[in-house]
């Protein structure tokens, strides 16, 4: 264990010693602080595979952000497979309130996603209505943080949630590595993996998402690789308004 922490000083790590130091919440808080730095607006394609047993299935979307400095606004619209083509998630959030907004196809105008729908299935993956809010920071407030033993970190929701328990792995240089969401009943519903992670200049990014769910009998996973992502477009509120209408 010397040794090692010898080794993290050496390359240049200080992270590590200080959130050791920090309140847990404050270390969450300064993860999305990273995850955000120097970042206003940012687009990605990303290829989405579900497996369900042996039967796999390929779509695609794009994610359109723009940060604000007490929030985000997030676009995510699916470009393949043909059926799902169009179909829209505009998550708003501002501080700690969010709303999101569902567009499908054949809809005449999208439709306000509340209440317990937040924890219902997005286009067919893994990923919850509240897990792809989280996926760009979750609101500080609406969790209760605390230090496990071996250094993970533990949110229990203060405010309504699908998830009674959620745990952060976090590397040694402050990237996101994994999240283990537990059911109410307390058992595991499913695995956030985060791979291919980079940090440049402080944040960090993650190439692939891997969710592995916990069931019994049958595999189960939603994979998002990264295609392509670019930063610095032009993205107003507007224009995020503009893609849910007819």
């Amino acid at each position: 264990m010397m040794r090692r922490r010898q080794l993290l000083a050496a390359v240049g790590l200080p992270w590590l010693g200080s959130a050791r130091a920090q309140d847990a919440s404050a270390v969450v808080q300064q993860l999305w602080a990273r995850y955000r730095q120097g970042v206003e607006t940012e687009q990605e394609q990303v290829r989405v595979q579900l497996q369900r047993g042996e039967r796999v299935e390929l779509k695609r979307l794009t994610r359109a952000i723009r940060f604000r400095p007490d929030g985000f606004v997030c676009l995510v619209r699916f470009a393949e497979p043909q059926l799902d083509r169009g179909m829209s998630l505009l998550i708003d959030q501002q501080g700690a309130q969010a709303q999101m907004w569902l567009r499908m196809p054949s809809w005449p105008a999208a439709r306000r996603i509340a209440g317990d729908r937040e924890g219902k299935s997005f286009g067919g993956t893994d990923l919850s209505f509240e897990d792809n809010r989280q996926l760009l920071g979750e609101p500080i407030s609406d969790w209760h943080y605390s230090r496990l033993p071996d250094g993970r970190i533990e949110a229990l929701p203060k405010a309504a949630s699908a998830y009674a328990r959620r745990v952060l792995s976090l590397r040694a240089d402050g990237a996101l590595t994994q999240v283990d969401y537990h059911e109410p009943g307390g058992s595991l519903l499913k695995t956030q993996l985060h791979e291919q992670l980079s940090v440049e200049a402080g944040r960090w990014r993650a190439g692939r998402l891997r969710l592995q769910m916990n069931t019994a009998g049958e595999a189960r996973s939603t994979v998002l690789e990264v295609e392509e992502r670019r930063f610095g477009m032009t993205l107003s509120d507007a224009w995020f308004q503009s893609q849910l209408q007819p």
